[in-house]
């Protein structure tokens, strides 16, 4: 009986060793694919923005939401091209193979050293006033503020109704850039008649009232300035100045109008949650370029050793706010415009963290030469290349022709 005993007991001990080995490797292998499907689900974003001295993008910078390699096709044109480097300001055609699946997406490459004027049709009814500022819609340049009027041969010009072409002109420092567009008067026959005799009862300001005979003796001007809110808390104050020709019979007649317009920053009051929006925006047009910025980071962290520092992008929607409440308030610091630490800012968008450290600056015009100001300035390395950092996001927001740039770095 003992010697039966003996060899059953240890062929007992097999088979419940080879039960609970089979349960184990069961529940490991439901867990494997359940985490491997979360892997497979990529997705490719619709657009990337970088600048001209950015790097290439390899397919890694399209690709969000797995861990999977693709291979990358550029086209320009519908013609399929070996794109080394940028040379000018360009769209291109993306196609990233996926597991032999394609995605379509696209690259934009943005010259930062031009102004970027962007203009609006505009339809009036008559009698209406318009200025330059009026027709725009967008104005950017990294060279400082912009000021708009019109083409020098049609200030002002015209006046009733029909539809014309006006020529806006955008100028920064000594550069200008114009854009074409649309003016519509309307006839509104509700008030036509009223201007009309209006007009007719007014001797010392309508052109038609300048007597034939009359000379003129001055030219003097007028200015008046105007203020709207414009976003966040900051208003848009325009200033239009008008040029009149005086003659002796009092009379006179305009000759030339002007219009400037700047951005009041006194009075910025955005939250964290108001500015959250366009922050996910930034974050995502632009992808291409905090991945540059990331790879400067990395190559800086090799020289010395230092193990690759990782792209979060919920970082990113925080250094882009961060950029963007910098921009709009001009405060320049360490502190938030409502007084705070800027560590706040994760906080209040419940991102965990407990070493942070941040990294500002303006005025650059692309990744290169902002990793490059930021490598020459000791505080600014140190954070870039220290090993109690893994993770960080980085920010880039435009505000009136001026880029701000933030990065945030994390455990």
């Amino acid at each position: 009986m003992k010697r039966k005993l003996k060899i059953i007991l240890p062929i007992l001990l097999f088979i419940i060793f080879e039960l609970i080995l089979t349960f184990v490797l069961f529940l490991n292998k439901g867990r494997e694919e359940t985490y491997k499907s979360d892997k497979n689900q990529c997705k490719v974003i619709d657009e990337l923005r970088v600048s001209i001295n950015d790097f290439v993008p390899n397919a890694d910078k399209f690709i969000k939401g797995c861990n999977k390699k693709g291979t990358i096709s550029y086209y320009l044109n519908n013609e399929k091209i070996d794109l080394k480097k940028f040379t000018e300001a360009l769209e291109y055609k993306v196609v990233i193979k996926i597991d032999n699946k394609k995605y379509n997406s696209k690259l934009i490459v943005e010259d930062s050293n031009e102004i970027v004027l962007e203009v609006k049709p505009l339809e009036i009814n008559f009698g209406d006033s318009y200025t330059a500022l009026d027709f725009v819609t967008k104005c950017n340049s990294p060279k400082g503020k912009c000021s708009y009027s019109f083409s020098k041969e049609e200030m002002a010009k015209y006046k009733n109704e029909g539809t014309y072409d006006i020529v806006i002109v955008a100028k920064v420092n000594n550069k200008t850039v114009s854009k074409k567009v649309k003016l519509t008067i309307k006839d509104n026959n509700s008030n036509k008649e009223s201007n009309k005799n209006e007009d007719k009862s007014k001797n010392n300001t309508n052109n038609s009232n300048t007597n034939n005979s009359a000379v003129k003796v001055n030219t003097i001007s007028e200015t008046t300035t105007s203020s709207s809110v414009y976003k966040y808390g900051v208003t848009l104050d325009t200033t239009t100045t008008i040029y009149y020709d005086v003659y002796n019979d009092g009379s006179k007649k305009e000759v030339n109008r002007t219009t400037s317009s700047t951005y009041n920053y006194n009075n910025f009051n955005a939250t964290t949650n108001e500015l959250k929006s366009e922050a996910v925006t930034l974050a995502n047009s632009n992808y291409g370029i905090s991945s540059s910025v990331v790879s400067y980071v990395n190559s800086y962290r090799n020289e010395i050793n230092v193990f690759d520092i990782s792209m979060d992008n919920n970082l990113n929607i925080a250094a882009s706010i961060r950029a963007l409440e910098i921009g709009w308030s001009k405060k320049f610091a360490h502190t938030r415009p409502n007084g705070s630490d800027a560590s706040t800012v994760l906080d209040e968008l419940g991102i965990e963290w407990y070493n942070f450290g941040e990294n500002i600056a303006n005025g650059y015009s692309d990744a290169a030469s902002v990793s490059y100001g930021w490598k020459t300035s000791q505080g600014h390395y140190d954070n870039m290349v220290s090993p109690y950092f893994k993770k960080m996001g980085v920010g880039m927001a435009t505000v009136d022709g001026n880029r701000y740039w933030v990065q945030i770095f994390t455990n």
